[in-house]
């Protein structure tokens, strides 16, 4: 194996395995996660991320939010500033984080079947449950990368994303 075909196989595995951190998770077993508010002291800006494209109402969905502070961690990391669980649904279903200062962010959400909180893959690293992230991103045998997902807030006081899941 060629030190290219290895750094990409790496990268690939790497890159696709997890999506949502293992550390600091909350589990929630409710179509619509509890708002989470992360901040007091500045202004509130709420972000809502609708969810669609769940197949079926087998195990779980999770939605984890990245500042730009974690953007090398994103989509993979432990470095989020928070994460929801939810049970799986074939409605719609939606993450709510309350009282995020303004500044730059991406969210990955994942589809777990199997109950274990990350995103499985075969393998060479292809993603066996569905996934994605803001921003719609999908790139071809990589991780989407922060500065592709990433979302801006700013002076509204409330916005909202969709994210598609797919496999």
């Amino acid at each position: 194996m060629t030190c290219s075909a290895f750094s990409l196989r790496r990268g690939l595995a790497a890159g696709l395995l997890a999506f949502l951190p293992a550390s600091g998770l909350q589990a929630a077993d409710a179509a619509v996660a509890e708002p989470e508010a992360l901040s007091t002291d500045r202004p509130s800006i709420t972000l809502a991320v609708a969810i669609n494209g769940v197949v079926g109402p087998m195990g779980q969905v999770g939605c984890t939010l990245y500042p730009e502070a974690a953007a090398s961690q994103f989509p993979l990391g432990a470095s989020s500033i928070a994460s929801q669980w939810m049970t799986a649904d074939t409605q719609p279903l939606r993450c709510v984080w309350q009282g995020l200062p303004a500044g730059r962010y991406a969210v990955a959400v994942s589809h777990d079947l199997n109950g274990n909180r990350r995103t499985d893959t075969n393998l060479v690293g292809m993603p066996t449950e569905a996934w994605g992230v803001s921003q719609g991103v999908r790139p071809w045998l990589r991780a989407p990368r922060f500065d592709e997902a990433m979302i801006e807030l700013g002076a509204a006081p409330a916005r909202e994303i969709a994210v598609r899941l797919a496999r």
